[in-house]
Parts: structure tokens; C-alpha cells; sequence
């Protein structure tokens, strides 16, 4: 089971509130083993926080976020939050059917603790947060206090923190944030991004003291799967 571009994981899923291990997809099964086998994400006695971001707008980083975050629920790692920090490009809401009301933008303004906007999901051990819209006169404020601040009260409640992250090339936010996170992964889209945007972009990462622990092919042709690591 994964989640593709043309369909909401409701539709692809009919409303089945547990995942099957064996319905899991098998490439993302592979990532995540990946994920978890690099540090700090081996140790067993912390919370998890994981960003996937990209150079460009567009590459899949909500298509691969998802389907991690529910690869790790269906896996019963405990339970997972799937954040999405794109305001730029909001679109957790579309995919799972819900309405963008408040989210991420709002727990960074101190509108509403981070607690008040989590979403339940049909999925057993997935919530959400989705991007949530700002009232007038709310600012996000994007530091790395607001941010630690914001991810120690999840950490309490979540084993696993997956967050669909802005562009990392030429979004200050994108790195900011991936920064604060235990890993990230950038996702390349095969045949639209060159060698030289995605190691520019792996650069400001690393600049931004990011863990960088890999990337992801997205988009591939056919014949080699769509999904690389």
C-alpha cells in the first residue's frame, strides 16, 4: 500500500483504519530500514524526528513523507505524527481528505499549542499536523528556540516525527528546520534535477548543520522502479 499523486489516501484505502504488514510498500519498507539503521535513529530509547526535503518544488516530498510516515504506523513503531512544514506548497491536507485549518504555522506563532493542532487519521497510530493557516497579525516564528520548543513537547507524545519540508535550495526555511531535525532525506525527481542543483542543495544542508543521511529518486522510469535510495 502507498500513497501516489493522483489519489487521497482515503480513496486508495477505503477507510481501513489498520495497514497490513503485507500490504506495505516494499520499497518504502527498504527506506525505512535504511532510515533506522543510520544514527541517531538506531538508538531504541528516543523519539525519532525525520524532515524530507528537496531542491525544487514538486519532487514528491509529500508522496514520500506520507508514505513513510504510514510505513512506519503499519510497522506499529509506535506512534507517528506527520507534520507538514511546507507553506509554500501545503498540501498533507489534500492528500488525506481534510480541511487546512490550524497546524504547524500556528503552533510556531504560539496561537495554539503544539497539542491543539494535531489531527487524528483513520490510520491506527498516525495523527497529523497539517500547515494551518495564519490569522491576521500571526506571525511563524521560524528560530531554532520556537522550533526545539515546539519538537520537545511532540517528542513526549510521538516515538516517530516525519516532516514534509519546504524546498532546501533557495527556501531559508527548508534547511532552518531540517537543522533541528535527528536526519533529513532529500528527495531528487529523476530526469529534472541535475548533479549540480542537488549538490547544491546537499550543500546548504550541510552548511545549515543538517544530517543529511541520504537521498531519495523519485520518479524514476518504469522499468527501475519508482523509488531509489
Amino acid at each position: 500500500m502507498s500513497v501516489d499523486q493522483n489519489m487521497s489516501v482515503e480513496q486508495k484505502t477505503k477507510r481501513s483504519s489498520r495497514i497490513p504488514i503485507g500490504d506495505l510498500d516494499e520499497r518504502y519498507l527498504a527506506l525505512v530500514r535504511q532510515v533506522t539503521a543510520s544514527d541517531p535513529f538506531k538508538r531504541d530509547d528516543d523519539s525519532r524526528v525525520l524532515g524530507v526535503t528537496s531542491s525544487l518544488s514538486g519532487e514528491g516530498t509529500t508522496t514520500v513523507a506520507a508514505n513513510i510516515a504510514l510505513t512506519v504506523a503499519g510497522m506499529a513503531s509506535g506512534p507517528v505524527l506527520l507534520v507538514d512544514a511546507n507553506d509554500l506548497r501545503p498540501s498533507l491536507h489534500k492528500v488525506f481528505g481534510l480541511k487546512n485549518t490550524i497546524g504547524f504555522q500556528n503552533a510556531l506563532s504560539g496561537g495554539h499549542s503544539p497539542l491543539e493542532c494535531i489531527t487524528p487519521t483513520v490510520f491506527e497510530g498516525l495523527s497529523l499536523t497539517l500547515s494551518g493557516k495564519l490569522a491576521d497579525g500571526e506571525v511563524a516564528l521560524y528560530s531554532n528556540s520556537s522550533i526545539d520548543e515546539l519538537l520537545d513537547e511532540w517528542r513526549d507524545t510521538f516515538r516517530w516525527i516525519i516532516f514534509d519540508l519546504p524546498p532546501s535550495n533557495n527556501v531559508t526555511s527548508g534547511a532552518l528546520l531540517a537543522s533541528r531535525m535527528d536526519g533529513a532525506l532529500m528527495v531528487v525527481e529523476a530526469d529534472r534535477v541535475d548533479r549540480k542543483i542537488a549538490e547544491r542543495t546537499s550543500a546548504r544542508l550541510r552548511r545549515a548543520h543538517a544530517n543529511l543521511l541520504g537521498a531519495v529518486y523519485n520518479k524514476v522510469p518504469k522499468h527501475a522502479g519508482d523509488l531509489a535510495w
